[in-house]
């Protein structure tokens, strides 16, 4: 997360660079056969990042491969505790997505994307 911060404006590495695309993949397969959820952190679009993470490549692999989604905003002030969660919304949408997972009472729970 740090290096992806670091790395804003693709300073340090391309993100289609092949060793790059070759590590999200084999991450994102090892995620989809053990059914465990990915976050979609939607911090860097306010961050000199300029967007969230994953990316929205790699979020569209994630619908690929089933990867069930939940959001956090990563908020660090109760005045950002929902910001960008309508950015997400659309871009869910755009890849795919219809539902994001939450967790109640101890169990991740699907919820549809309005």
């Amino acid at each position: 997360d740090r290096l992806l911060y670091q790395n804003a404006g693709e300073r340090l590495f391309s993100l289609s660079a092949p060793w790059y695309i070759e590590c999200v993949e084999e991450t994102l397969q090892t995620i989809a056969r053990h059914d465990l959820l990915v976050e979609l952190n939607v911090a860097g679009w306010f961050a000199p990042l300029g967007q969230p993470n994953p990316n929205p490549a790699a979020l569209r692999r994630c619908r690929e491969l089933g990867i069930r989604i939940t959001v956090g905003t990563d908020a660090h002030r109760p005045e950002n505790v929902a910001r960008g969660l309508d950015l997400a919304e659309k871009l869910l949408i755009e890849t795919g997505y219809r539902e994001i997972w939450k967790l109640e009472r101890s169990r991740w729970t699907p919820y549809p994307i309005a």
